[in-house]
């Protein structure tokens, strides 16, 4: 008896939907089947279209409602029964019965379910009881267009070595799609897309050097037909690249000043000067001795350094030039080593 009368009520749906012009509300109380009776359609809720409702209840009985909710686009969607009671059945499909989104029993408080679905016909079922008692329930059906509220933080970048390239990652977003990945663009003074991609990592070209790149990443949901909802742009993130390499070095010579004590024995001052070097910003000054080895005496800004040495011995020196940019260092080419006169 109920196989054959839901067998009849899917039949009569689709023919309804086939060659009505009116959309038509089912109800089964006590197993009867009961006269359909045709609702308009112009019932509108926050964008859903309510093609077919019904919401009514029996004492001692129950009540086998349907509910056709049509989507013309993807959205977020709030189906809502109030009040619930127990052995409250509902159950949401598409109208092809071939994917299922939802079948449970509602308790005593109210039933709610929000689900992401693509644009199309949903079938609400609600089998509702209602024990030895009359009752009555409503149905809402609410919705939203997709939007992201938040944000995809934080970014971090790996650059390889050569600094030609660099690797942006960063962290998932429940229910993304997928993420667009912007870089600043001087000329037009804003962020254009560079790359859409379904991951949380992306590589990113940074050929020129002494420059800075910026980006953002913002995550998107489609919705449909090439549309896409998205986020809100992630914080800025910069990736600099090396500065130019800079010439080398000619070491002019050193003149001599006055006569020192340093730790017991005599020293003399004396200033290492050199040619400059165009676009060095800075200069390191390398030196060594007999009985020590090569490290860093002294880092000027221009192209001298005052030094001092021990009289009776001779220091080897050399001047390599860097230049700084956006926090990176280069270092260009080491002068020749000078070797200086023994010092008297």
């Amino acid at each position: 008896m109920k196989k054959r009368l839901l067998l009849s009520l899917a039949v009569a749906m689709l023919m309804v939907f086939a060659f009505a012009p009116a959309v038509y509300a089912f109800e089964d109380n006590n197993d009867t089947p009961e006269t359909a009776t045709p609702i308009a359609l112009d019932q509108k809720v926050d964008g859903v279209t309510e093609l077919a409702l019904d919401t009514s209840g029996s004492a001692d009985s129950y009540d086998m409602d349907y509910y056709v909710v049509k989507l013309d686009k993807k959205m977020w969607v709030n189906f809502k029964v109030s009040p619930a009671y127990d052995g409250m059945n509902v159950k949401i499909t598409d109208l092809s019965g071939t994917k299922e989104y939802d079948d449970k029993s509602a308790l005593s408080e109210d039933y709610s379910y929000v689900a992401k679905l693509s644009a199309g016909d949903y079938l609400i079922a609600i089998r509702a009881t209602w024990p030895n008692r009359s009752g009555s329930y409503k149905l809402e059906v609410s919705s939203t267009d997709i939007k992201l509220t938040g944000t995809v933080y934080p970014i971090t970048v790996n650059p390889n070595l050569k600094f030609t390239k660099a690797e942006l990652t960063w962290d998932k977003m429940a229910d993304a799609d997928g993420y667009i990945v912007y870089q600043y663009d001087k000329k037009s003074k804003k962020y254009k897309m560079l790359k859409d991609t379904k991951k949380t990592s992306v590589t990113v070209k940074t050929p020129a050097v002494e420059t800075t790149y910026k980006y953002k990443v913002a995550a998107y949901i489609n919705l449909g037909d090439g549309k896409k909802a998205v986020g809100p742009k992630s914080e800025v993130k910069q990736v600099s690249t090396m500065p130019k390499k800079v010439g080398k070095p000619t070491i002019i010579g050193i003149s001599y000043g006055k006569t020192i004590q340093v730790k017991g024995y005599d020293a003399r001052i004396f200033v290492l000067k050199w040619k400059k070097v165009k676009g060095a910003t800075g200069y390191y000054v390398y030196g060594k001795s007999d009985t020590q080895d090569w490290k860093i005496l002294d880092t000027v800004d221009a192209n001298k350094a005052y030094l001092y040495g021990g009289i009776g011995f001779k220091y080897k020196l050399q001047v390599v030039p860097y230049r700084r940019k956006n926090g990176l260092v280069t270092t260009g080419t080491p002068s020749k080593i000078f070797t200086t006169p023994t010092i008297k």
